[in-house]
């Protein structure tokens, strides 16, 4: 009788311990359920609306950088390192923040401007730039990203910052010259992102604009005058939308 006492216990006290720890489990399960989610949407904290004007700031970002590129080519170092660090200086705290929870930090910008500074190679600077540009079109494609309005974007950006460029149709202000052509540059590049169909015309248009700046990103005597740049950009930016309407 007492060796059956014994069992009944026994038997009692397992299935305390089976729902005990199925409980603890399933606790366990929840919890581990929870931190896998918030590593998931960690980074998306906000919808896609959002995520767009994100990725029209990364393109205006790499616009910075590309044109910091193209002087980094043409042997500019001390131009170029301005243009690495606009990136930084002209995107506001919250955009920053957003940016670090995909892992792009502005010491990453920073880091370049120093390696310039420091007389480094220009292999070295070339290779760390074009990693970063490669760090921002990853962020692009994990979040909504709208190629043709990026393109807009740029090109309207382009004109206003060539219109300050210019007095008397003189460059005056070098670094709006050189951004306005960063931004032609990065346009042209988000084409290649585009439908086969629309990819090649819609970068044929932009390398017209891009032609504008007689010697690419190096200021001139004898600029494009202002008026004519806008009336092109302008030009070319309804062309486009009817010629992607048409498409879609």
């Amino acid at each position: 009788m007492l060796n059956g006492s014994r069992v009944i216990i026994f038997i009692i006290n397992l299935a305390f311990c089976v729902v005990g720890c199925s409980a603890v489990s399933l606790e366990r399960f929840n919890n581990n359920f929870k931190v896998k989610q918030s590593e998931i949407y960690e980074n998306s904290m906000f919808g896609p609306e959002e995520e767009i004007h994100l990725s029209e700031q990364l393109s205006i970002m790499t616009g910075h950088v590309r044109a910091g590129l193209e002087l980094l080519v043409r042997g500019e170092f001390d131009m170029a390192e301005a243009h690495l660090m606009h990136p930084i200086s002209e995107t506001d705290k919250d955009q920053k923040d957003s940016l670090k929870r995909f892992g792009l930090s502005e010491e990453r910008f920073h880091e370049l401007a120093t390696l310039i500074r420091n007389g480094e190679t220009e292999k070295l600077v070339l290779d760390k730039a074009l990693l970063l540009i490669s760090e921002i079109e990853r962020i692009q494609k994990e979040i909504s990203s709208d190629t043709s309005k990026n393109i807009l974007t740029l090109l309207r950006l382009a004109s206003e910052e060539y219109s300050i460029a210019l007095v008397d149709n003189m460059v005056f202000d070098t670094n709006e010259y050189q951004d306005a052509y960063g931004f032609i540059l990065e346009a042209k590049h988000q084409s290649k992102k585009m439908h086969p169909a629309i990819s090649g015309k819609t970068r044929a248009k932009l390398e017209k604009i891009q032609n504008l700046w007689v010697d690419g990103v190096i200021p001139t005597t004898t600029p494009t005058p202002e008026d004519d740049m806008r009336t092109s950009i302008s030009q070319t930016v309804e062309e486009l939308k009817i010629f992607w309407e048409d498409f879609h």
